[in-house]
């Protein structure tokens, strides 16, 4: 995973403000990265995944995986921000369905609060998995 080039950040909507980067990953890094994710993997490096009706979600240390680590830098260095809780990496994963309902993603940890969300699909589904912002400034905006 190279982590010394900027991906470019094309922006879809100015309200809610919305870039996305097609090539952020390649297939192979996708890949590493699913196998690194995957449950057996998780529970080996003693890591809790909640499940629900939302799906699995589980916070992942970036410490158990270089390429974890790789993806927060990339991430960072994409965004242009430093996160300053660089501890661990969110983990969603759904099976048919399952969602999350609508919400605005808003969080406060250690007197930190969230100002921005990245959102990195690893294995695209086949049909399903869109993420809607019905609020844009154009009208809804769905990404797959």
């Amino acid at each position: 995973m190279a982590t010394t080039v900027r991906s470019a950040l094309l922006r879809i909507s100015g309200r809610p403000r919305l870039c996305v980067s097609p090539k952020f990953l390649s297939s192979h890094d996708c890949a590493a990265l699913v196998a690194t994710c995957a449950p057996d993997a998780l529970r080996a490096a003693d890591v809790n995944v909640r499940v629900d009706v939302t799906g699995n979600s589980a916070e992942i240390p970036i410490r158990i995986s270089s390429l974890l680590e790789k993806l927060a830098t990339r991430i960072e260095q994409t965004l242009g921000l430093s996160n300053q809780l660089r501890d661990s990496l969110r983990l969603r994963t759904y099976t048919e369905g399952e969602g999350h309902p609508p919400h605005i993603d808003t969080h406060r940890i250690a007197g930190h609060e969230l100002m921005a969300t990245a959102i990195v699909c690893l294995d695209a589904p086949i049909l399903g998995g869109e993420t809607v912002f019905i609020d844009a400034a154009d009208g809804p905006i769905q990404e797959a």
